[in-house]
């Protein structure tokens, strides 16, 4: 039965009204999502950061040079979701900062301080991972810098295992066997030196440091033409004799070393130091006290090589000169591998003898 009121035959008529509450619901619905909800997103504690990090502002500029507007940069301030900041130096960084105060306090007549900073270097290399950046070089520098303090400090014994750790981390490395035939020479084990000597020469043929070494070395060990020809090599044939000549006057064999001496002489009679190493010499056998008693050279026991053989450390352009020689008295402690290598005013050091570091 069919109600009053409804009209089948118009369809179109009877859907009107669904249509209108549908689009008042759909406006409603618009009205409620546009107006009334707000989007906050979502951050987590340790990602709050400046909204200004997105899009970085201007940086203030300020009256610079000519009045030409200059930009000012706040260093203080994280400007980027990408820019890091490591508190946490390097192994490298750690390792390298040892090493530069080691030497920093060698400079400054501190052996207690450097040897410190160099065992710290040598605790990171010995610590480094199988990823590390650190390699057995660095391990080996370690090592054979705490061997140079030790050696100047006299140490000689604690100084040996610490060369031939050196050696077996870094048996290619010419300084290593240098700073090693070093020490041997300072103890007069002349064999010891001469042989590592030779082997830093065959890892660095060129090193005229380490051809003098070998020179004064052999000149010690009492091979004067072999010596000679090493010793002349680096400075003229003049040069090589007053080497030589003042090796044997060191060790008490002043009529060799008046030969080799004149023989400077004959080659370069301008060589006033070998004059005066001549009188010298003259004064000495009539006992005559040395011109300058008070000079570290009235307490050289024997000449003192070229030492190390570093690049890295700033050293003084003065040319090199011969010292005077005088009859050996009591040993002298060794002279620092870091030291300034040239002569100077009071110093023992031969002529051509220059140290690295």
């Amino acid at each position: 039965m069919i109600g009053k009121g409804t009209d089948m035959q118009d369809p179109e008529k009877n859907a009107r009204p669904i249509r209108i509450r549908i689009r008042v619901g759909l406006a409603i619905a618009w009205v409620l999502l546009v107006g009334g909800c707000v989007h906050t997103p979502r951050t987590s504690p340790d990602s709050v950061l400046d909204r200004s990090a997105t899009s970085p502002p201007t940086p203030p500029t300020v009256a610079g040079r000519d009045g030409v507007p200059t930009a000012t940069v706040d260093l203080n301030r994280t400007v980027g979701e990408n820019t890091t900041f490591h508190a946490t130096p390097t192994e490298r960084q750690k390792f390298q900062v040892h090493i530069d105060f080691g030497k920093v306090f060698e400079g400054q007549s501190n052996p207690d301080r450097a040897l410190q900073e160099y065992q710290d270097a040598l605790k990171v290399a010995e610590s480094r991972g199988h990823r590390s950046e650190l390699t057995a070089a660095d391990e080996a520098l370690a090592h054979r810098r705490i061997a140079n303090v030790l050696d100047r400090s006299g140490r000689f014994r604690q100084a040996e295992p610490h060369y031939q750790k050196a050696q077996k981390l870094a048996p290619r490395d010419p300084k290593v066997w240098n700073d090693s035939g070093y020490s041997a020479y300072l103890q007069g084990r002349w064999d010891e030196a001469e042989r590592s000597f030779r082997t830093a020469m065959k890892l660095a043929p060129g090193d005229a440091r380490i051809r003098t070494n070998l020179g004064m070395t052999l000149g010690a060990a009492g091979k004067s033409q072999e010596a000679l020809g090493l010793l002349s090599a680096n400075d003229g044939e003049a040069v090589g004799h007053a080497n030589l000549g003042y090796l044997l006057a060191s060790t008490g064999q002043n009529e060799q070393a008046r030969q080799e001496y004149r023989a400077a002489l004959a080659i370069r009679p301008d060589l006033q130091l070998a004059t005066q190493a001549l009188a010298q010499l003259d004064r000495q056998e009539k006992g005559i006290p040395a011109d300058r008693p008070d000079s570290a050279i009235a307490q050289n026991t024997r000449p003192l090589p070229s030492a190390r053989v570093d690049g890295d450390v700033v050293r003084t352009s003065a040319p090199p000169i011969v010292t005077i020689p005088i009859p050996p008295p009591p040993p002298l402690p060794p002279v620092s591998g870091d030291s300034n290598g040239l002569s100077g005013p009071g110093q023992s050091r031969p002529l051509g003898a220059t140290s690295g570091s």
